[in-house]
């Protein structure tokens, strides 16, 4: 019986030494290439946050549709584009849908933040011309939101 695992072993081993060497591989990925995410127009933080996860160049489908998905700067073509893409599974496509979405997020975070830091210098402006003392900050944005509540846990 153990002969014939031999025998069955010895048919299934490869012939030859399959190991890669890694160090071509470590050397091509750690080229000078500018990363292709920025060309794209995505924000800074996404283009770090991808790059962290190891990804310097989109695919094919996300160089062709991330453009396409971002919101137009001019006042002319206002809004964002639907679109219907059809790829093999593994090109990148989920990327492609999210990263769009995610720097549109960003780019509201933003101008939510600017606006409320504009909203609080003239209430400020406000009162120093009736001669009050400057609003507080708030020190939560709002106590009653889920994403401010820490359940106590014992321990």
């Amino acid at each position: 019986m153990t002969e014939q695992l031999n025998d069955l072993q010895a048919e299934l081993s490869p012939a030859q030494d399959l190991s890669i060497d890694t160090t071509d591989v470590v050397e091509s990925t750690e080229s000078n290439e500018p990363n292709g995410f920025v060309q794209l127009g995505l924000a800074d933080e996404l283009v770090k946050a991808v790059a962290d996860l190891g990804y310097t160049q989109p695919t094919a489908v996300q160089s062709r549709t991330i453009p396409l998905a971002l919101p137009a700067d001019d006042e002319e073509h206002h809004g964002y584009n639907d679109l219907m893409v059809s790829s093999q599974t593994g090109s990148g496509k989920t990327a492609a849908f999210l990263l769009p979405v995610l720097h549109t997020l960003i780019q509201q975070q933003a101008a939510a933040e600017a606006q409320a830091k504009a909203d609080y210098d003239q209430a400020c402006a406000d009162a120093i011309a009736r001669g009050e003392e400057p609003p507080k900050r708030a020190r939560r944005k709002d106590p009653t939101n889920p994403r401010n509540f820490k359940a106590a846990v014992p321990g």
